[in-house]
């Protein structure tokens, strides 16, 4: 019984080795498998910290580029509220002007309303002028006609001034002749008388 019980134990012990055996193959291979995993977590930790690395230095150049487009904006700002307040300045030195350019445009039609009156009042006194002239006209018409017959008496009164003259002229040649026939006829006359008596 002794043999039998000692071929037990050495059985046993040779199939609790072999589980053992198992066992340490089954933790190696487990070692082993994490092991693959730590160094595969580990390789992805690296690569996870050069993309944070990465990511953080992007992050970093945009947060320059963002202070920068800041200053940028805020100069851009300032500018903009200068020509805002240059804009206001000029909005009321326009409106100032338009004011002006309306009752510059005012005076205008004022004046322009006043010019057409002005000049229906010259249509209608040129018009009465021109019925003024035209009868003027006719009355000139009637003094040049006139003037025209004065002439023509005058020529005639001339004509007959120097056939006037012509006849005091022929009267002054003829008056001695008729004197001295006076003085024959006054003279026969007086033998006539003698001799009757």
């Amino acid at each position: 019984m002794e043999s039998r019980r000692g071929a037990l134990d050495l059985s046993e012990e040779i199939e609790l080795c072999g589980k053992l055996r198992n066992d340490i193959g089954k933790a190696l291979k487990k070692d082993a498998h994490n092991a693959a995993k730590a160094q595969s977590e580990f390789e992805e930790s690296k690569a996870l910290e050069a993309l944070i690395e990465s990511e953080a230095l992007h992050l970093e150049e945009s947060v320059t580029a963002a202070e920068k487009s800041l200053l940028h904006a805020t100069a851009s700002i300032e500018k903009i509220e200068v020509a805002t307040a240059h804009l206001h300045e000029t909005n009321s030195v326009l409106s100032q002007q338009l004011d002006k350019s309306v009752k510059l445009i005012d005076e205008s039609t004022e004046a322009f309303e006043d010019l057409r009156r002005r000049q229906i009042t010259f249509c209608q006194v040129q018009e009465e002028a021109h019925k003024r002239m035209t009868s003027v006209e006719a009355l000139l018409r009637s003094i040049m006609n006139g003037e025209e017959q004065t002439r023509g008496l005058k020529a005639e009164l001339q004509a007959l001034r120097s056939a006037l003259g012509v006849l005091e002229k022929t009267k002054e040649e003829l008056l001695p002749v008729l004197e001295s026939c006076q003085e024959a006829f006054d003279r026969n006359g007086a033998c006539s008388e003698r001799g009757n008596s």
